[in-house]
């Protein structure tokens, strides 16, 4: 009788135990700090104070897509045109040291660039009298090439570039930029024209190297991305010169259109999928 009391005593402490140790473990949890989160996870909207204005980002897709521009450099879309109701489309682009995008232009799309992070990013662009040309135009190889200058912007500045005008970015810095926004309006098939890129095997840098990177490939490269109406030029013929990351001179500024920008993120809104998703198979 002694001993089955002692079992019956014995198994109600344990339980008696157990249960207070469960307790303490949740009541830990329910007052631990939160993980943090990696930089490579999905951010979230937030006020980007530049100068002069703000804008309000919208929110990230959960699963972006993220491409390889060589080595240290990418693209991660944030937002494409198949969740933003087709208005617009938003990369972040990590740039590698000494690298960058080659003269190029988008004969359907308007663009904003606004560094997220301090490191300077020299913008190139018309020095004055910026054209736009029409589709079909191809400055140096159809028409007469178009004279850049260049400035350089930072973190809390905003460059804009009008549709179908020729522009391109370069980083002088000895070491890697991230968060370089790219918003293009509409920006349609912006992530099949980087797949382009790897067609042809040319990686992000701001010059040409004719002993890796031959006449055949640029040719390749101009066609392919042309395709998707973002010509790119590494012989540097659009702007008139081989050493393009070199050209210096003031530029011809443009109105950022932050107010536009924003309504068009704010609009796009509507689209963005219930789980946060990008859709499969999405343009």
């Amino acid at each position: 009788m002694k001993q089955s009391l002692r079992r019956s005593l014995t198994r109600l402490v344990g339980t008696v135990l157990a249960a207070m140790f469960a307790a303490m473990t949740c009541l830990a949890i329910a007052h631990a700090k939160p993980a943090r989160t990696p930089e490579t996870t999905p951010k979230e909207p937030a006020r980007l104070e530049l100068k002069g204005a703000s804008l309000r980002t919208p929110r990230y897709l959960k699963n972006p897509e993220v491409k390889e521009l060589g080595p240290g450099s990418s693209v991660t879309f944030w937002r494409t045109t198949d969740d933003t109701c087709g208005l617009y489309t938003m990369a972040e682009v990590t740039v590698a040291a000494s690298q960058g995008a080659p003269p190029h232009l988008h004969y359907g799309d308007e663009e904003w660039f606004i560094p997220t992070k301090e490191g300077e990013i020299r913008m190139f662009s018309a020095k004055d009298k910026a054209k736009t040309y029409q589709n079909g135009e191809l400055p140096g190889h159809n028409t007469i090439a178009e004279e850049m200058g260049s400035a350089t912007i930072n973190k809390g500045d905003i460059f804009y570039s009008p549709r179908a005008h020729v522009h391109y970015f370069a980083n002088e810095n000895d070491q890697a930029i991230a968060g370089f926004l790219h918003i293009w309006a509409p920006g349609f098939g912006m992530r099949n024209m980087f797949d382009s890129f790897k067609m042809v095997n040319f990686e992000f840098s701001s010059k040409t190297d004719s002993s890796s990177f031959g006449n055949t490939q640029q040719q390749a490269l101009l066609e392919k991305t042309g395709l998707w109406g973002v010509p790119h030029d590494t012989s540097g013929k659009m702007v008139g010169r081989a050493d393009f990351d070199m050209a210096r001179g003031t530029i011809q500024k443009f109105p950022t259109k932050i107010k536009y920008l924003q309504e068009l993120i704010d609009a796009g809104e509507a689209c963005y999928p219930k789980d946060g998703l990008r859709s499969a198979g999405a343009s």
